[in-house]
């Protein structure tokens, strides 16, 4: 019952009103691999609850761990999406975040 209050006071207070590689060419959907990290992602870019390095650090962990967690069938493709994510992220990320 308190854990319900507090992710409804965290959910009150924080915009995830354009998440899930927003920015990203690519938009993902729910059955992309990557829609979890990359809604992690646009979470923390939105509402800077963390330094944008360490949130773009998580991203790529989070890609990475993905790829090392697929099966071996699926790892080329993702790993050329997961990469082009992470490129996406290291080209565009500071202008996003405003400090470019």
């Amino acid at each position: 019952m308190i854990w319900q209050s507090i992710a409804e006071w965290i959910d009150d207070r924080l915009d995830n009103s354009r998440n899930v590689c927003g920015f990203s060419p690519f938009n993902t959907g729910k059955d992309d691999p990557f829609h979890e990290a990359c809604f992690d992602h646009d979470l923390g870019y939105l509402n800077k609850l963390l330094p944008r390095d360490e949130i773009d650090e998580a991203f790529y962990s989070a890609v990475k761990k993905i790829i090392r967690e697929s099966p071996w069938y699926k790892k080329p493709y993702l790993t050329l999406w997961g990469y082009a994510y992470i490129a996406v992220v290291k080209m565009f990320g500071k202008i996003v975040w405003g400090d470019a």
